[in-house]
């Protein structure tokens, strides 16, 4: 027998989204971070899922009649946040193996003063080349 639907996992009507959905109007791209959090929170809040990010909504007991709705629902919150990051990001962490892994990876990442240039750094060190040689060639 399928069990009831908790209600903290059902999206209302108005709410009703794809998985193709992104969170907010730009992807995250390694910078403004705090704003693209606070963007993606507020977008969470409103549609009731902002348990998955912040423990709120614990993965049940894989035993538990629940835990095959917290799974479907916690693939969709982590859906939402992977197409809300930009390809090279997204890249990066889509082998995560939940939406508060993913959110905590992200948090790793970008949440620091200096973040942003960290990231911005190690980008231009990969893309480095001497005329058309790599820097192995060089």
């Amino acid at each position: 027998m399928l069990a009831t639907i908790p209600q903290q996992y059902l999206l209302r009507a108005q709410q009703q989204a794809t998985i193709l959905e992104s969170l907010v109007p730009v992807p995250f791209d390694g910078f403004v971070y705090l704003s693209w959090r606070r963007g993606v929170m507020r977008a969470l809040l409103v549609k009731n899922k902002l348990g998955f990010i912040n423990g709120d909504y614990k993965n049940p007991d894989p035993d538990s009649s629940n835990y095959r709705w917290w799974d479907k629902y916690d693939d969709m919150v982590t859906s939402w946040i992977l197409n809300s990051l930009a390809k090279e990001i997204t890249d990066s962490v889509e082998y995560v193996t939940d939406a508060i892994e993913l959110w905590k990876e992200l948090e790793d990442r970008y949440d620091q003063t200096n973040g942003t240039k960290l990231y911005q750094i190690q980008k231009e060190i990969n893309n480095l080349s001497q005329g058309a040689l790599d820097i192995t060639g060089y």
